[in-house]
Order: structure tokens, then C-alpha cells, then sequence
């Protein structure tokens, strides 16, 4: 890597001017590293199958630390 960039990055760490997202911050360098991300939008289609993998998905980014939104704009209405 960039040893420049790794020691400018360090230094703007130690002073607080720059903090990554805490993902970001402790998965960084691991080799069994979780996501390095926070946020996480999944859409879910309208049937069965899509609800499940929806579902599974957001469990398994929430174990590694991510927080799970649900876009359901492709959901029909009651009635």
C-alpha cells in the first residue's frame, strides 16, 4: 500500500480529525475481516422467496456488525 497515505491517515486519526465508520475502523486489516461498511439497503420483491433471502441476508449483516434497512416499494398493497 501507500505508506504516505497510511501515515497521514494515522496522523489525522490521532488527532480526531477523522474517524472511519466504526466497521470500517475495526474489521480493517483482519484476514477474517467482517463488512467494512455500516449501512446496508436490501429490496425485497414481492413474493415468498425474496422475504427469505431478505430476511437471511439481514441476519447474517447485522452478525457483522452492519445495520439492515428493507426497501418494500415493490411490495402491492392490502386489498
Amino acid at each position: 500500500g501507500d505508506e504516505t497515505l497510511a501515515t497521514q491517515l494515522t496522523d489525522e486519526m490521532l488527532s480526531g480529525r477523522f474517524q472511519p465508520a466504526t466497521p470500517t475502523f475495526l474489521n480493517c486489516g483482519k484476514q477474517q475481516r467482517g463488512e467494512l461498511v455500516s449501512c446496508f439497503l436490501l429490496r425485497i420483491e414481492d413474493n415468498m422467496e425474496s422475504n427469505g433471502r431478505a430476511v437471511n441476508s439481514a441476519l447474517q449483516l447485522s452478525k457483522r456488525g452492519g445495520g439492515v434497512a428493507f426497501l418494500r416499494s415493490n411490495l402491492r398493497g392490502a386489498g
